[in-house]
């Protein structure tokens, strides 16, 4: 029995002496660390939100009232663009549907009727832009709603220049004095 063990014992010795032959590494020591700060919980940052920007306060009670106040406000931020007079053939009439906030933000500026004078529409609606914020409709015009609207007309001349309709000056009708003396003789 003993014959049998020897061959194991020598596999068992090799096995060994192999074993013995290999190097492990051993992990370098611990360098103690400064304990790190504690965690503390921030909130990440964020945007302070935007001032809300009123226009100035209108106190008309009617939307008639209201809509003057508006292309006045319009006229006055847009004087540029303004006309002075309107001749008595205009070039283009812009019919603008519009919406506005309870702050006098216009949220809703859209053609409801033009001739087809596509430069002239934009004019009127980035002048509705530009004059924002406009003023504020009153609550007694609010009612319970989000928003006013209405709708306003453009008058504009050949050059470009225009008039709202709601505080318009009165069109100069110029009558050509042939057309006077016609009407005269057709009377007699």
């Amino acid at each position: 029995m003993r014959r049998n063990r020897i061959p194991q014992y020598l596999a068992l010795c090799a096995i060994a002496a192999v074993a013995g032959c290999a190097t492990v590494e051993s992990p370098p020591p611990a360098v103690p660390q400064p304990a790190a700060p504690p965690v503390q919980a921030v909130a990440p940052p964020t945007a302070a939100p935007a001032p809300v920007v009123r226009g100035p306060a209108s106190n008309a009670a009617t939307m008639d009232v209201y809509k003057k106040h508006v292309a006045q406000h319009i006229h006055a931020k847009n004087s540029r663009e303004r006309a002075d007079s309107l001749p008595p053939i205009l070039k283009s009439v812009v019919v603008l549907n519009i919406s506005i906030d309870r702050d006098g933000k216009p949220v809703h500026v859209a053609v409801m009727r033009s001739n087809g004078h596509k430069d002239v529409e934009q004019i009127a609606i980035r002048s509705v832009h530009r004059a924002g914020p406009l003023p504020a409709p009153s609550p007694e015009l609010l009612g319970n709603r989000d928003t006013v609207s209405f709708v306003e007309t453009w008058l504009f001349r050949p050059d470009g220049l225009y008039q709202v309709r709601s505080v318009a000056e009165n069109q100069r009708l110029v009558v050509p004095s042939s057309s006077v003396a016609a009407t005269k003789k057709g009377k007699k």
